[in-house]
């Protein structure tokens, strides 16, 4: 049986995009759907993925 391979995945934001999802993230006035994706976006920033 083959081995199954884990994808590991990085999230590497720029500075730029980092200031936006921060923007975003703090202003509050999107959809809840869209403020969840950029907090979760914005924290496997944080964390290197994991």
């Amino acid at each position: 049986m083959a081995k199954k391979e884990i994808a590991v995945r990085k999230y590497v934001l720029s500075a730029e995009e980092r200031e936006q999802l921060e923007a975003l993230i703090h202003a509050g006035k999107n959809s809840a759907q869209t403020l969840t994706r950029a907090r979760l976006q914005h924290r496997a920033d944080r964390t290197g993925g994991s």
